[in-house]
């Protein structure tokens, strides 16, 4: 659906311990199984969080954890914590700031 409106989102596969999203990856949805069933989970890069003590980014995941609306992470910390198979389907949103969409494409972009 995305793709007919001009948009491109991957979908990408990861495993829980090597969970690293593509360069500029700015949101996106994980579609993962957590102990009640599998589950779609959205997030986003939220600029005001540093990285962790390895460099790797941090995300803000909503709908993650029911009740829970500040749920920051790391990818592989959200997956390995929560996903109960190895492995997610992951559309990842590409972040058009940095050349990869054109603003005029975005709908998020602004003038």
């Amino acid at each position: 659906m995305m793709k007919r409106h001009g948009y491109r989102m991957p979908i990408v596969f990861r495993w829980n311990k090597k969970a690293r999203l593509p360069e500029g990856t700015s949101a996106g949805i994980i579609y993962y199984c957590h102990k009640d069933g599998f589950h779609f989970v959205t997030f986003y890069a939220d600029e005001s969080l540093p990285p962790d003590a390895g460099g790797e980014a941090r995300f803000r995941f909503l709908n993650g954890i029911g009740g829970k609306g500040n749920h920051f992470d790391t990818m592989r910390g959200f997956l390995t914590g929560h996903n109960v198979i190895p492995f997610a389907l992951i559309l990842v949103w590409p972040d058009w700031r940095r050349g990869i969409i054109p603003a005029a494409k975005n709908p998020t972009a602004m003038d």
